[in-house]
């Protein structure tokens, strides 16, 4: 499932209670993320190493500018709900198995 930009603003304000002002910044944010991530996906054709590389180091980028927006007590709580979820993931049974 594709979030828009809005979608994942809302979601994370809600989930670390932010002020409709730090939900707007996260918004432009995830809009830039979102051209980031189509321009790095035509530059990074065909090679998936780089394309992980260059992955991990947007996503570096994106959790400072996060944590500049939220302070990092919400960062931790958010990097904690996003671990969460993740294993909640995992433990779902594939009903494609």
């Amino acid at each position: 499932q594709q979030w828009s930009p809005e979608q994942r603003a809302e979601q994370v304000a809600k989930d670390l209670e932010l002020t409709a002002d730090q939900q707007k910044q996260l918004k432009e944010m995830f809009v830039k993320q979102q051209e980031e991530m189509a321009k790095m996906r035509e530059q990074a054709q065909g090679d998936p190493a780089s394309r992980r590389e260059k992955f991990m180091e947007l996503r570096k980028k994106w959790d400072a500018d996060m944590e500049k927006i939220v302070g990092p007590e919400k960062m931790a709580k958010w990097k904690a709900l996003q671990e969460e979820r993740a294993r909640n993931r995992q433990n779902r049974p594939n009903p494609q198995q």
